[in-house]
């Protein structure tokens, strides 16, 4: 059975925690300042049980429009979405930015859920359901289901609840084949146990005992015991709402927006290369070195947007980005998805995909650039592998950095890197894989190395190993060798 977690979206106050309450037992408002105001600030958690044994993990963000960074921190790894609508308010501007956000981080699955509906009369709620339907006609939650419901009465959670079963059921498993990571949303230190940290598990597996490291400081950790559901388990695959106790660290070491990975080849950057969709009522474009909030996994950092190949992106339209931290790194994967918002007043603008995690500075307006980027964004394994090849820092490469790179494993890298070999692309040393490309200009190199050092001293016998080394390294950052 595949691991499903659920999520709640909508406008503050239109009953989001107490729906999750009514269908699970379990109140997600746990500070005293939430119970205070009556409305969540952070992320809160519960689980729902089905028949056959099945529990599904619930995620219940914040509504309120101060509250959109942890919303977002919510949300990586949902599978379905709860749209919360009150019947007597219906569809409000908190809403509206919701599903923005939600269709921005490519989120496709979808029950709309009408609340309170005891709270208006018959008519009233006919036309609740009506105008619903007609304000969402043009989203992603055109063709979602409605559901009317009833938290206090309990009016319709039944069937809510069967909704979820019968979408569980058509949900496929998800492979299991990737590097886990774990993006914080909560740190905390329980007596006698130590550190413990709660998130969502994305791309694989992770057992207790497992090594993790934790970025950005590549500090190494050990998992002393899992959660899941508040059940210790010795082993929990992807898509769970995990907490992991941690041992040999500190709350002190770690904080709400860091990733914890089985994998130690993740690369904190200060630029990210990605492909944004400004929305069409953003209040302006994307320009040259605009200020933005960037939103990604569960961390919001500041950064510069430079965009590449054009003046600006215009409300409506798609375009590439280089987006370039100020103050702190991020460490994330190619194909992660981030929200973009202005800095002051705080709005949602624009979202989007990393086409590279760790890229080099570019020149805007260069043909290479645009036609590298555009490789990243169509997919294709064999090209993408090959632009890795040609434009990495490093020359050579190993099978692993391949395999983190573009997320193969086992036979399937085999089979693409077997096939650029058979097509001349690629060659295969003791120091790993370089690119005939590569090759050929590295040759290039060397060879006008040795012609210019022979005409500057024709009586010498040759140039020793370390100085061609020294010269080579030089030729490669672009240096005069002999000035």
């Amino acid at each position: 059975m595949a691991n499903i977690v659920i999520g709640t979206a909508g406008h503050v106050d239109h009953g989001k925690t107490t729906l999750i309450k009514a269908l699970t037992g379990i109140e997600t408002d746990t500070t005293k300042e939430e119970k205070k105001r009556g409305m969540s600030i952070n992320l809160g958690f519960a689980y729902l049980d089905l028949t056959h044994g099945r529990r599904v993990g619930i995620v219940d963000v914040p509504g309120h429009e101060k509250f959109i960074k942890n919303m977002v921190a919510g949300l990586p790894g949902i599978n379905l979405v709860l749209l919360v609508i009150d019947a007597g308010e219906g569809v409000m501007p908190q809403t509206r930015e919701h599903i923005d956000i939600l269709s921005l981080l490519g989120v496709k699955n979808f029950l709309i859920v009408l609340t309170k509906i005891d709270t208006v009369d018959e008519e009233l709620r006919e036309l609740a359901v009506e105008d619903t339907r007609q304000q969402l006609a043009n989203t992603a939650l055109k063709d979602a289901e409605i559901v009317e419901t009833d938290a206090i009465s309990g009016k319709g959670i039944s069937e809510l609840r069967n909704k979820i079963e019968e979408w569980a059921d058509k949900v496929p498993e998800a492979a299991e084949d990737g590097k886990a990571r774990l993006n914080v949303d909560r740190v905390f230190s329980v007596k006698g146990f130590g550190t413990v940290v709660t998130g969502t598990l994305l791309d694989g597996p992770v057992s207790v005992g497992d090594e993790l490291t934790v970025y950005p400081g590549k500090k190494k950790t050990r998992i002393g015991n899992i959660q899941v559901h508040e059940t210790d388990v010795k082993r929990v695959t992807s898509r769970h709402r995990t907490a992991l106790n941690l041992a040999n660290i500190t709350t002190d070491d770690i904080e709400r927006g860091d990733v914890l990975s089985v994998s130690d080849q993740l690369q904190p950057t200060w630029m990210l290369d990605v492909k944004i969709s400004c929305l069409k009522h953003a209040a302006a474009p994307v320009g040259l070195w605009d200020r933005v909030r960037l939103l990604i996994g569960t961390r919001e950092v500041m950064a510069r947007a430079v965009p590449i190949g054009t003046e600006r992106i215009e409300p409506g339209q798609e375009g590439f980005l280089q987006l370039r931290m100020e103050t702190e790194q991020v460490v994330v994967k190619e194909r992660d998805r981030f929200i973009l918002r202005t800095y002051s007043p705080m709005h949602t603008i624009a979202g989007g995909e990393i086409l590279d995690a760790a890229p080099k500075k570019h020149r805007r307006f260069k043909a290479d650039v645009l036609a590298s980027l555009k490789t990243k964004e169509e997919g294709n394994l064999a090209d993408i592998m090959e632009d890795f090849l040609i434009h990495k820092k490093q020359s050579f490469t190993t099978e692993k950095d391949l395999a983190e790179y573009t997320g193969m494993t086992g036979e399937e890298l085999q089979s693409e890197l077997t096939a650029l070999s058979d097509a001349g692309k690629l060659l295969h040393i003791s120091l790993g894989y370089i690119h005939t490309d590569v090759y050929k200009k590295i040759k290039g190199q060397a060879v006008q190395i040795l012609l210019s050092y022979h005409q500057k001293f024709p009586l010498r016998a040759g140039m020793s190993p370390e100085e061609f080394r020294s010269r080579l390294r030089q030729k490669k950052r672009g240096q005069d060798c002999f000035g």
